[in-house]
């Protein structure tokens, strides 16, 4: 009887994905930082970062097309209906991203929208500050320091806390790619696929079930 355990399932994947496997740690490593940071002063109760819909959907929208039409363009309409975004408004988001050289239009009976340059070359910063703007928790550490933001900015004590927080963001946004994220999606469905074959066979074989836990990344 065959039994696939964890670990030799882990090592499978390893093997044959070391690379998106490296990119994906890596990339969590850097991101799980600004969790981590992000929660410690939310538990504290004195901050809220949100990203609008604008940059979440325009963030959405660009690795649409890095994933589904590499080299090829899509139509508005196609990437609204797919990513469930009205039409009109992801026009908006498009016409700020297009002036920043993020996507650019083609006319046409085929026209649409395609990346203006390689997703491994468009990083995430790149997307979303067109949209959002300065990604700094707080006024005071924007940039060029608005110290009339606020009256206790010379001898805040917080204000380390709040660097330390802007720096670590706009060191995710400017490192994380497209085409890291890309890389990341191709990954997951990779490994969703192997996952069901693995199952399929060890079911087949008699041995236990492996709990996805076991070996998802």
């Amino acid at each position: 009887m065959i039994h696939y355990s964890s670990y030799s399932y882990f090592n499978i994947c390893i093997y044959i994905y070391n690379p998106l496997c490296y990119i994906i740690k890596n990339i969590s490593k850097t991101i799980g930082i600004v969790v981590y940071i992000l929660k410690q002063a939310a538990n504290t109760g004195v901050i809220a970062i949100k990203i609008s819909t604008k940059g979440r959907y325009g963030l959405e929208a660009v690795l649409y097309l890095a994933i589904q039409t590499p080299a090829g363009s899509e139509s508005l309409k196609n990437i609204a209906q797919a990513r469930d975004i009205s039409e009109n408004y992801l026009e908006q988001i498009f016409i700020k991203l297009k002036k920043k050289g993020i996507v650019e239009s083609i006319r046409g009976a085929q026209g649409g929208y395609k990346l203006a340059r390689e997703p491994k070359d468009i990083t995430v910063g790149e997307v979303i500050r067109p949209l959002e703007g300065s990604l700094a928790p707080v006024a005071c550490v924007k940039a060029g320091k608005d110290k009339k933001s606020c009256k206790r900015y010379e001898f805040c004590a917080t204000r380390v806390l709040w660097n330390k927080l802007a720096d670590e963001l706009e060191y995710v946004a400017d490192t994380v790619t497209i085409g890291d994220l890309a890389a990341m999606h191709a990954g997951r469905a990779a490994l969703t696929a192997l996952n069901a074959q693995a199952a399929l066979t060890a079911r087949n074989a008699g041995a236990p079930p492996i709990k996805q836990t076991d070996y998802m990344i």
